[in-house]
This record gives C-alpha cells, structure tokens and sequence, in this order.
C-alpha cells in the first residue's frame, strides 16, 4: 500500500526529506519528546541495597513493612516504589524509588517514625546499607 494512504502530506515531499524526518508530524513530535525528557531529568531515583545477617531477610522485609509500606503507598512524590529480593543472595534486599523530584525522595527519612525503623533495621544487617541516588535521563514507560 502506498506511503501517501497513511501520510499523504508526505507525499508531496522529496524523498530525502521524508527520510530524514522533516516533514509536518516530525515537527510536531519534537517539542513534545523535549518537553519529556525535561520532565524526566527533573526526577529523582534512589537505589537502596541493604544486607541482612544471614536467614534475616524477611524478618527485614517486615519491619519495613510495619513502618514504611503505608507510607510509601501512600505518598504522591514516590512515583513508583520497588521493594525487590535479590535473585543472586538470599540474604539481599534491593529498593528502588522514583520520586518526582529530589526533596520528595528525602522526605522518608524526615518521618516521626523513621529513627525507629533505622534502628530495627539495623539489627538485622550484616552491615550499612548501601544508598545511591541518581537523575534519570531516560526511561521507557510514563514516569
């Protein structure tokens, strides 16, 4: 089926214009995908990796689960939450955050209930946490 069916003001274009995408619709995708990624640079993801002692893993999961599962639920600035168990050590919880801006992402550990969960936590861990934090510059998927 011809290209001028589905686009038909392409049609009219010379063929290394329309390859090089500088017909009509090119033109007005482009500020909507700069407007996109502007949105999501402004985001702010966090990675937690946290070690339990050996066999205290769950016993992990249910504090977090006891102090911040509710919280996390509930929050509009964490845009999506992942609470995962590493597939390679039993013993391994991994968290990922995506918050919608840097501040969002901090306002967990500015939480009444915080210290408390902080010093559960830490009696199961072989060891501090690990906590990084970056700025998306691209993702798949609305964000």
């Amino acid at each position: 089926m011809p290209l001028a069916v589905f686009f038909p003001e392409m049609s009219q274009m010379p063929p290394l214009e329309r390859h090089i995408g500088m017909g009509h619709r090119a033109r007005q995708q482009r500020p909507q995908a700069a407007q996109y990624e502007e949105n999501i640079m402004s985001k702010s993801a966090t990675f937690v990796r946290h070690k339990a002692k050996p066999g205290r893993r769950d016993d992990v999961r249910r504090v977090w689960e006891k102090y911040a599962r509710a919280y996390v639920g509930g929050n509009d600035g964490q845009l999506t939450y992942y609470y995962c168990y590493d597939d390679n050590d039993p013993d391994t919880v991994i968290v990922f955050q995506l918050a919608t801006d840097q501040a969002s992402g901090q306002e967990f550990v500015n939480q009444p209930w915080f210290a408390d969960y902080q010093r559960e936590t830490a009696a199961l861990l072989a060891g501090p946490s690990e906590i990084r934090t970056a700025t998306p510059q691209w993702v798949k998927g609305a964000a």
